[in-house]
């Protein structure tokens, strides 16, 4: 997308603004650095097993 933006004259971030949805290591290494919500997945997941399990109707 860095690329695309860059080859169509679209300037990152003053006409452009990218956020990733997870942090990994290819956000820091951009230029220009990315933002990003870092996501635990592990923790939404076994959220929304118990949310499903208590609404659960019989």
């Amino acid at each position: 997308m860095l690329n695309g933006a860059k080859d169509s004259g679209i300037s990152v971030p003053e006409n452009l603004s990218i956020v990733i949805i997870d942090w990994t290591e290819l956000t820091q290494s951009t230029r220009p650095i990315l933002t990003a919500a870092q996501q635990n997945f592990a923790q939404m997941s076994e959220l929304a097993i118990k949310s499903h399990i208590h609404h659960r109707i019989p």
